[in-house]
This record gives C-alpha cells, sequence and structure tokens, in this order.
C-alpha cells in the first residue's frame, strides 16, 4: 500500500490486491470512547488515568483542544497506551476556533465547562465525509437542562447559574447527544431521565467511567437510562474498550482476502449487532 497527498492535502490509498492477510494482531482501544473519556475527566479536578487509549488522530486532536482549555496531558513513559490527564482549573472557557472545528468534540465540552466556571463557547461544527452532522440534539438537551445557549457569528455561547436534572426524550437514539447528556447530567442538581437513549458498547463503558468517579447511573429497560446528580465527581483510572470498528475492519479484510488472521482482544459480545434495533440504523447513518 502507497500513501499520497495532493495539493489540496487529501490524502489517498492505493492499495494492491491479491494476497491473502495472515498473522496476528492486536485491536487498539476504542477511539469514540476514549475522547469522550477525555472530555468527562473535566468534570473534575483530579488526576484520570485511561489505559488502552488509542494514539491516533481523533485522540490527538482532542489532546489539543482540552489543553487549550487548561488541562495537563501526558503519556506514560512505562506504558505506551496509557494516558494522564488533569484539569486543576478551567483557564479558558472558548477554545480556539480552529480547534473546536476539527472534531464534533467540543459540543461535549459545554456541560463540565458549565458546570466549572458557568460559561462556555465553541465554534459550530462543520459537516464531514459522510454529510453534515448537525447539533441540535445536543443544545435542546442542555436547554432542558436550563443551560441558556445563543447562536451568533458562528458560534454557540452558553451560560447557567446551575444544571438541573430533566427528563429528555431523544427523537432517535443518538450516540453523541447520549454521551453528552450522560457527562452533563452526572454534575447536575436532581435526576435526569434519557429516554430514547443510545447504548452503544462504547457508551456502556462511559458509564462504567463516570460510576468509578462517583456517578450514579443506572440503565433501565426500553432504553432509558437515569442519572442522580452528585455534589462532586473524583478522578478515576479505566481501561478502555477495545475497538469494534477496528475488529470488524480486520475481520473483514482477512475474510475477502481469504486469509488467516488472529485478532487479540476482540469482544465477541461487542460485535453481535443483534443487540440493537433496526430503528438504530438512521442513527448510525446520521449521528448527531
Amino acid at each position: 500500500m502507497s500513501e499520497t497527498i495532493t495539493a489540496d492535502r487529501v490524502a489517498s490509498y492505493v492499495v494492491e490486491g491479491g494476497t491473502p492477510l495472515r498473522g496476528t494482531v492486536s485491536v487498539s482501544g476504542a477511539k469514540n470512547a476514549a475522547t469522550k473519556m477525555l472530555v468527562a475527566s473535566l468534570l473534575t479536578e483530579d488526576l484520570c488515568v485511561l489505559h488502552n487509549t488509542p494514539r491516533i488522530g481523533d485522540v490527538t486532536i482532542t489532546e489539543s483542544l482540552l489543553r487549550s482549555i487548561g488541562s495537563q496531558i501526558s503519556w506514560s513513559p512505562e506504558h505506551d497506551a496509557t494516558l494522564l490527564i488533569k484539569t486543576s482549573q478551567v483557564l479558558n472557557h472558548a477554545p480556539p476556533t480552529e480547534l473546536g472545528k476539527m472534531n464534533r468534540l467540543a459540543v461535549l465540552t459545554l456541560g463540565p465547562m458549565l458546570h466549572r466556571c458557568g460559561q462556555a463557547t465553541i465554534p459550530a461544527p462543520g459537516g464531514d465525509r459522510i454529510g453534515p452532522r448537525p447539533i441540535n440534539f445536543h443544545i435542546e438537551g442542555l436547554m432542558q437542562m436550563g443551560a441558556e445557549i445563543e447562536y451568533r457569528e458562528g458560534c454557540f455561547y452558553a451560560k447557567a447559574k446551575r444544571l438541573k436534572g430533566a427528563t429528555i426524550r431523544l427523537p432517535f437514539p443518538s450516540v453523541g447527544t447520549t454521551e453528552n447528556l450522560l457527562i452533563t447530567a452526572s454534575l447536575a442538581k436532581g435526576v435526569t431521565v434519557i429516554e430514547n437513549a443510545a447504548i452503544e458498547p462504547e457508551i456502556m463503558d462511559l458509564i462504567k467511567f463516570l460510576q468509578k468517579m462517583g456517578a450514579i447511573i443506572e440503565q433501565k429497560v426500553d432504553r432509558k437510562i437515569v442519572v442522580e446528580g452528585v455534589e462532586r465527581l473524583r478522578g478515576a483510572t479505566h481501561r478502555i474498550l477495545p475497538d469494534r470498528l477496528e475488529a470488524v475492519s480486520l475481520a473483514i479484510a482477512a475474510y475477502l482476502t481469504k486469509g488467516d488472521v488472529r485478532i487479540i482482544g476482540a469482544s465477541q459480545d461487542h460485535l453481535d449487532l443483534s443487540q440493537y434495533a433496526l430503528s438504530d440504523w438512521p442513527g448510525f447513518f446520521g449521528r448527531r
């Protein structure tokens, strides 16, 4: 395989097929869980330690975003995939526009920054290669919890004296909105009920991390998640679940090339789609 960078800096890959893939490969930690846990660490002043963290682009962008807010982040010299993060103080409630637009994680920082300093400003995210990915569900949910949010000149300006619990029913099981509400509700006053919530493995892992931090979260039947807000969260150590998308991609590549690949670390439970309803798929193709 060779890589080509064109004049507009868009990377393309040229792959020569025809050779069966063989060998053993270990699955990395799930970046869709790692990035959300990095954001969730903003809820505490204490140190958080994340094992099995993938060192890939989205994680690097999220690191830069959180550093601009005031987080101190380092990688363990003893363990290549262990990341340490501590945000003793929020120094900047308005991260740089160029960082905020590089991925969609900035919208998840609204809740933690409102909890810690009462105000936050983020740029509106752009679309990506799979099309527009609006954040209206995020904004509407936060406003139900008491945030005052105004959009002007390409940015969302938010403020709140104290976020409070609310009953929020999602129009469809939006992964990003479920994660945002879980993070925000953990420190909100009172009880938050998320109805029609997404229940992907990465969300369950985020819940485990928040519970280690001291959050009170209960998963009910029929896609209902109940969060009882607490006064303070503490630091926590957590091992991120394996990346199911990476495991499936490797398995498909081995099958299509008639190869023989041993994938270490994949979890069969996370690869079983029978636990998801067909109604989830619109959310998969147009997550918000």
